[in-house]
């Protein structure tokens, strides 16, 4: 147990002096960042203060800039090849796609040669009429960041930094959750949601000069109604692994990354099939990533406390996964490098012994500094987004692509042509989508009556 706290620790310090100090790799990582557009410019700060509110500077920092996620629509140049570019079709995991992609506010499910067999689509306006958002908020009201697709067409969605909407499967709005949402969410067996919220206060126990952006675990009911909101710094700060925030203080005496202590990207329902590796893997409870501790957490909700972590073997992780034979799958943004050049990489580990039993490193241009997803196929093979590409792949196990999809799609982002971002592509099976099917051809067999 002592060894495992120390190695907790030493992983947290190593991380946090690559950022302070802005040594290797903490300097590639935020010029990638730092080219989003509106990077520094205003974003709602809550539920209350309405897009295109700015809030005057506070302690010399603008409290909406401070709150601002700065995710681009698209960060590389637009490219000719598109679509599907690989199909192995003897290899790959056969499904549909859902795909969430920077050009537009919309969803579409795509068949494994990528046409579009069916699609959601609202823009801001038509989920919140009359409500107005600034110039520089444009950029996140113009697509949606996180989706979850129901088996009867359902499907929620993201607007970050705004709320949730939740859409039938002919686009029409059945609900709306107004609030400043960001990054990721969940639906549990019982129909209840799970996503964050962020808020930028001065917590002087942590900070008493600048403001800092605190993450909340928020629970809604199946109709978008607020049921609990939790802090996850004082679910860390109650819990066994407190004396991460404290390394990090010890460290450098700062807390802050641009106030931004936690940046929770991450939230996933836990079903309980592994609880027998660990008492914090129990159903209900919630995986989470924390990507400015390099933390990869469990919180129970009922405790409030976070009682399951584990650092040090990844850099800005996203989208852990607990697997079915007890590993962890995670994307890992930027713990690889080839001499001075940092790269992702998909990282299959033993969650409990920290071992590495799998990792794929791709081509060497194989990099999403944000953002970024891994998802295991019932073939064994790993759906992975390399984000910020617009590229998502399907390799085997052995790390041969068989599948690869080039986002088509395209957004002007600082006046230029760019490949759209991939916020979001999942694999569904088959059976998901048939049940999805059947209740579409009986809405078209209504519609030409």
């Amino acid at each position: 147990m002592a060894g495992s706290v120390l190695l907790l620790i030493v992983g947290f310090v190593h991380g946090y002096l690559t950022h302070w100090k802005r040594i290797f790799p903490d300097p590639y990582i935020r010029s990638w960042i730092a080219e989003a557009p509106g990077a520094k410019g205003p974003s709602p700060a809550s539920a209350t203060a309405g897009p295109g509110a700015s809030k005057p500077a506070r302690d010399g920092v603008n409290l909406d800039a401070l709150l601002s996620l700065g995710y681009a629509a698209g960060y590389v140049p637009a490219r000719e090849a598109k679509g599907v570019v690989r199909y192995d079709r003897g290899s790959v995991a056969p499904g549909y796609n859902l795909l969430l992609s920077g050009h537009a506010s919309a969803a579409f499910l795509l068949d494994m040669d990528g046409g579009v067999v069916h699609s959601w689509a609202a823009t801001f306006q038509e989920f919140w009429p009359g409500r107005k958002e600034a110039a520089a908020d444009i950029r996140r009201a113009s697509h949606w960041k996180r989706a979850h697709l129901f088996g009867n067409g359902d499907l929620i969605a993201m607007f970050e930094s705004y709320g949730l909407v939740k859409l039938d499967r002919r686009s029409r709005v059945l609900w709306r959750f107004m609030g400043p949402v960001h990054h990721d969410l969940d639906v549990g067996e019982d129909g209840r949601i799970f996503t964050l919220l962020r808020r930028a206060h001065r917590i002087e126990r942590l900070d008493k000069d600048k403001l800092t952006v605190e993450d909340f675990l928020v629970i809604l009911d199946s109709e978008g109604r607020p049921l609990e909101e939790i802090s996850i710094l004082e679910a860390l700060e109650r819990s066994s692994y407190a004396s991460l925030l404290k390394a990090r203080a010890a460290a450098g005496g700062a807390l802050h990354t641009k106030g931004d202590i936690l940046h929770t990207n991450t939230v996933a329902v836990l079903d309980g099939r592994l609880a027998s590796l660990h008492p914090g893997f129990k159903k209900g409870n919630l995986l989470l990533a924390l990507r400015s501790l390099d933390l990869v957490a469990v919180l129970d909700p009922r405790k409030r406390e976070v009682v399951w972590g584990l650092t040090g073997l990844w850099i800005r992780p996203h989208e852990p996964v607990l697997l079915e034979n007890g590993r962890m799958l995670i994307f890992d943004n930027a713990g690889w490098q080839r001499g001075t050049t940092v790269l992702s990489r998909a990282l299959e580990l033993d969650p409990i012994t920290q071992e590495v039993k799998w990792s794929y490193t791709g081509p060497p241009d194989f990099h999403s500094p944000i953002c970024g997803l891994v998802q295991r196929l019932p073939n064994g093979n790993t759906l992975i987004t390399v984000s910020t590409e617009g590229r998502v792949i399907e390799v085997t196990p052995a790390g041969r692509v068989v599948w690869e999809f080039l986002n088509p799609h395209s957004a002007v982002v600082q006046g230029q042509q760019r490949v759209a971002t991939i916020f979001e592509m999942v694999r569904l099976p088959r059976s998901r989508v048939a049940a999805l099917g059947s209740s579409l051809a009986e809405a078209v067999a209504q519609e030409r009556r």
